[in-house]
């Protein structure tokens, strides 16, 4: 139960995952479900998963290592490389459950053992596939294509690979929140037109209203594709983003859209950001505006109790 977005003015754009999995009723937040990859004189971009951690970490250090004469090869690779691991993962699981099934049956004498055994393997597979449908995996493309000069998206799971002509993309649990956050916000917007400050400020948004999701959470990771290059913030810069899109959302504080811009445009591509200014800002420690990703439900939470005391 993840999120990945991207969004993009066809020149530009910012691509957002969270880091957060589960599994066997734990949870962790150091996955990594963003990998960057560059055949710098045809194409380079982001790679960005949701589901199983495993699956999406060896899949993108495998991408790559992709060589491929366009991007549209580089997303066909990727997709059967992708098949492959998740098939050869699931024979393995598969195998595993008969195996224990087998031996339990060893508990009855061999004669009996034909309708418990056939029980098993329904009650085996049944949660299989709910496991399955919980943990479903697959991946976006955002990507320069030198050949054609501007973005290119793709959509990737086990069975195929599509392009996706949209200006954002979301995948993940925690789509529906990121998807209602753009949908609502760039209503009659042509993406063209779009700024980089606005691809930073909508994508931190949108990914803030994700974590409300189940599943969503951890520290960010954010990247930012243009002609040149694709490269992923320091988490440093990526924890204020997310501080600071938590705390405008919430109005728990109320920024001039002329402030907010200067705020976030010197985050992202100052040497040395003024930390010290938006720490003031936000009432936090530099500390902790530097060391953690406080989520917008808690940054709501700070908002209301000043309200409804």
């Amino acid at each position: 139960m993840t999120v990945g977005l991207s969004l993009t003015n066809s020149l530009e754009a910012v691509v957002i995952t969270d880091s957060r999995v589960s599994g066997l009723g734990r949870q962790s937040d150091s996955v990594n479900k963003m990998g960057v990859f560059s055949k710098s004189s045809l194409f380079h971009g982001v790679i960005f998963g949701t589901g199983s951690g495993n699956l999406i970490e060896g899949v993108t250090r495998s991408s790559q290592e992709v060589n491929a004469p366009t991007l549209d090869d580089y997303a066909a690779q990727t997709q059967r490389i992708f098949t492959e691991r998740y098939t050869a993962l699931k024979t393995q699981a598969i195998a595993t459950l008969r195996h224990e099934i087998e031996l339990k049956m060893g508990l009855l004498p061999e004669a009996e053992r034909g309708k418990p055994m056939e029980i098993e393997i329904h009650r085996a597979m049944d949660a299989y596939e709910e496991q399955l449908r919980n943990s479903a995996t697959y991946f976006s493309l955002c990507a320069f294509d030198n050949k054609q000069g501007h973005i290119r998206q793709f959509f990737i799971n086990n069975g195929r690979e599509n392009e996706y002509f949209g200006d954002h993309q979301e995948i993940g649990a925690g789509s529906d929140g990121a998807n209602m956050y753009f949908f609502t916000k760039l209503q009659g917007v042509n993406p063209k037109k779009l700024t980089t400050f606005d691809l930073f400020f909508h994508g931190v948004n949108a990914y803030s209203l994700a974590t409300v999701n189940q599943g969503v959470g951890g520290t960010p990771k954010i990247a930012f594709l243009n002609k040149k290059e694709a490269l992923i913030l320091d988490p440093v810069k990526v924890r204020a983003l997310t501080n600071l899109s938590g705390a405008y959302l919430a109005d728990f504080i109320k920024p001039s859209r002329r402030k907010i811009e200067g705020t976030i445009r010197d985050i992202v591509f100052a040497k040395r950001p003024d930390y010290d200014s938006l720490a003031k800002d936000l009432r936090l420690s530099l500390h902790s505006l530097k060391t953690t990703a406080i989520p917008y439900s808690a940054w709501q939470e700070r908002a209301n109790a000043s309200v409804y005391r």
